[in-house]
């Protein structure tokens, strides 16, 4: 039996390049200041995002050779041990691997996303804070806001068009509502929006209604609950929807539960009503994928159209009228479905 070459020697020369690489940026954002890090951190951060994915590019072939499970976990411990202590105080890492709402992606975590402003009480922890944010994942999350503004816009006024005075929309998993808030200036959806937010986290409720305080006259409900027992709550409101859309929810949810929920919704719609389910997508590259999961320990689902397929046939919508559509960066995808 031929043993595979001892990998340590190389992962030793992949931190020694990621060591330097980082020494070089917080040198020369020392010399610039605070003032003007902003601008050496942008300049770095292509040579700095190389650096970190060539080492998720290594783990994912070094996993490739199936490694016996302590050289695994001896790797792991080495990568995540030294990336860890530079990124602690980071703001994104201490909300995502610190878990404070004690889950992954809490509204908080999408927030420091949505809002793109690095941070850290330490140099390395502003240098990891900034290459977070600005991951192709962070950057793809990012982009979805803008999905969700434009794709809910003209779905409301195609409904307004075709005469709802009011038109109903459920949103799942509903977080910090940032695409409701930007949507509040398209005064179509201003005045015809019904919007029912469901989320489990009272927090987040509670931050997406005084985000809203003031808009949309009143016409906004908040419901903590599971979307996995909504169509079976008797609490639920009891007209259907005209509009039914999940950002991140499905991010974790196993096939049979995501089925479930997609047959749910099937029941909680309108006839011609919509549902837009976005989900991190298989495109998304590995080495992010994996570096997200070693990292942060946060695991995300990733899927492509043959997996929604395969979950929408198992369900009332008529795959014919099942479409999808991205991002510009294809970190994710949006299953469309009409009933």
């Amino acid at each position: 039996m031929t043993s595979l070459p001892d990998p340590r020697p190389r992962l030793s020369a992949m931190f020694a390049d990621l060591t330097a690489t980082v020494a070089g940026i917080e040198a020369e954002c020392r010399s610039l200041g605070p003032a003007l890090a902003p601008s050496a951190l942008a300049h770095h951060r292509p040579t700095l995002y190389r650096a970190v994915v060539a080492l998720g590019d290594w783990i994912n072939a070094f996993l490739a050779g199936d490694p016996p499970p302590a050289d695994i976990q001896a790797v792991k411990e080495r990568v995540t041990g030294l990336i860890r202590l530079w990124s602690a105080t980071g703001p994104f890492f201490d909300h995502s691997f610190g878990k404070l709402r004690g889950y992954p992606g809490d509204f908080e975590t999408i927030e420091i996303i949505y809002n793109c402003r690095p941070s850290g009480a330490t140099l390395p922890a502003l240098i990891f804070d900034d290459f977070y944010l600005h991951t192709m994942a962070a950057r793809a999350v990012r982009n979805r806001l803008a999905y969700l503004v434009d794709r809910l816009g003209a779905e409301v006024r195609t409904q307004a068009h075709a005469g709802a005075r009011s038109v109903r929309l459920l949103s799942l998993g509903s977080g910090p509502a940032r695409e409701l808030a930007l949507l509040a200036n398209d005064p179509v959806f201003c005045e015809t929006a019904a919007v029912t937010c469901l989320d489990l986290d009272q927090e987040a409720l509670s931050f997406a209604r005084e985000r809203l305080s003031g808009r949309f006259d009143g016409r906004v409900t908040y419901l903590r609950g599971n979307a996995l027992r909504f169509a079976r709550d008797p609490n639920r409101p009891a007209q259907p929807f005209h509009i039914i859309y999940a950002a991140g929810l499905f991010d974790y949810l196993r096939p049979d539960q995501a089925t479930q929920l997609i047959q749910d919704c099937y029941g909680l719609l309108a006839p011609g009503g919509r549902l837009i389910i976005g989900n991190f997508c298989v495109e998304l590259p590995a080495n992010e994928q994996l570096l997200i999961e070693w990292l942060l320990e946060w695991c995300l689902l990733y899927r492509g159209e043959e997996d929604y397929r395969r979950i929408l046939a198992a369900t009332s919508f008529d795959a014919d009228k099942l479409h999808f559509e991205y991002e510009p960066l294809r970190g994710n995808l949006f299953a469309v479905a009409e009933r």
